[in-house]
């Protein structure tokens, strides 16, 4: 993501070694419905729902080719920064 930080128990670092992903793509498919459901049907844990790399490993995605994922990466971008440009003029 582009995103200096550190890791603690709260993190997952997900390493694209195979550069198979565009990191916008990426960031937006991890957040979709689909995923999200995928998370909670693999989350561990009676009180607090936790992932480790072995869950998240197992989760399923229809990936394009690396050309239509910087296309859906660089569209998906263009809206949210005009969802926030939207949002900054109604706090006006």
């Amino acid at each position: 993501m582009g995103i200096n930080g550190c890791i603690h128990d709260g993190w997952l670092l997900i390493r694209d070694t195979q550069r198979r992903f565009d990191l916008k793509f990426l960031c937006h498919m991890l957040g979709t419905d689909r995923m999200l459901d995928q998370y909670r049907m693999f989350a561990a844990g009676s009180t607090v729902n936790n992932l480790n790399k072995e869950l998240v490993g197992n989760t399923t995605i229809s990936l394009p080719s690396i050309e239509e994922q910087r296309v859906i990466g660089e569209y998906l971008e263009t809206i949210d920064n005009l969802i926030t440009l939207h949002q900054r003029e109604v706090l006006r």
